[in-house]
């Protein structure tokens, strides 16, 4: 008798207003599993290695996440069609072994460290947006974030994005730990008033010579070599054949917002379209953010700044020519 062995993983974050299923078993929690079906992470788990013993392939080549049919589905019949199929090809299932790895629920224990009265809105931490939607429609007196959740992209997001919006000013940002006496209130950025008259005309009338301030950096990150130009709206390059929005662009690099994550020091591939040719080269990721929407039924989104390594300067300035406001 010939033994096959598969190993199916699958991960999937907690979300609000969803049962939590987990083999085919319904877990009473105040918080389900994220998915387009059940969202059952055992299951389809075990699907999937049932379908690697067989040689058969993955859980999405039958049950796609962009079917609509399978939206809601009982993960069962997913585990049940793989045993079909396996057995179809002369397997029978001799045993299985499931690994559950989950996170706690943080939100009791950081419930009771906050001192609030009056309605308490919940987030998870998968629900930025909703919960970057709530604040704007109440702007409550207090917003706590977890430490753990603060220190994520997706934290820092959302408290850049509070701490951007005058009308969040009276907001109060307060980042808790579940456990211990950590507790840090997130000061807002000091209103920046105008600069005082500098003593330049004062030195030259009174006949002392005036030193020169030190050079700026061209940007706050410190990674911009020439002066970039704003393009004109709807210009696009593609960073490893995925869509990224130029904001602005110099002969060695540009500033981009995409859907797709973009990491510093990450190596990527650029084509950029102009009327004749698309112009090929490579570069790299120089800094990168994720910001939360500031518009409603807008979708997340990474602001990246990229640096050119081999591009054709001569041939980017022209483009910028043409395609700057």
């Amino acid at each position: 008798m010939t033994a096959r062995v598969g190993m199916g993983f699958d991960a999937h974050p907690f979300a609000a207003g969803r049962p939590l299923r987990l083999g085919g078993v319904e877990i009473p929690h105040g918080y389900g599993l994220e998915g387009h079906s059940d969202g059952d992470a055992v299951l389809h788990a075990l699907t999937d290695a049932i379908l690697g013993a067989a040689g058969l392939g993955s859980i999405g080549d039958y049950f796609p996440s962009s079917d609509p049919a399978w939206r809601g589905a009982d993960s069962a019949v997913f585990l049940q069609k793989a045993a079909e199929l396996a057995a179809t090809n002369g397997l029978a299932i001799g045993n299985a072994d499931v690994l559950v790895i989950a996170a706690q629920n943080l939100m009791p224990a950081l419930r009771e460290r906050v001192d609030v009265e009056g309605d308490c809105l919940e987030f998870a931490d998968t629900e930025p947006i909703q919960a970057l939607q709530a604040i704007i429609e109440h702007r409550p007196s207090l917003i706590v974030l977890e430490r753990l959740f603060a220190a994520t992209p997706r934290g820092a997001a959302l408290i850049n994005r509070i701490k951007s919006d005058p009308q969040l000013s009276g907001c109060e940002v307060r980042v808790m730990s579940h456990t211990g006496d950590y507790s840090r209130q997130v000061v807002k950025p000091a209103q920046v008033e105008a600069a005082a008259p500098t003593h330049a005309a004062n030195a030259q009338a009174s006949g002392t010579v005036a030193t020169e301030e030190a050079p700026r950096p061209l940007d706050w990150h410190g990674t911009r070599r020439a002066p970039r130009y704003r393009v004109r709206e709807g210009v696009e390059m593609q960073l490893d054949g995925n869509p990224a929005l130029v904001i602005d662009l110099s002969a060695f690099g540009a500033q981009v917002t995409s859907p797709t994550v973009l990491r510093p020091n990450q190596k990527v591939r650029i084509s950029l379209p102009s009327e004749d040719y698309v112009m090929r080269f490579r570069g790299s990721i120089a800094w990168a953010k994720f910001e939360l929407p500031r518009v409603p039924d807008a979708a997340p989104q990474y602001r990246a700044g990229v640096e050119f390594t081999d591009s054709d300067p001569s041939a980017i300035e022209g483009f910028c020519d043409k395609n700057k406001k």
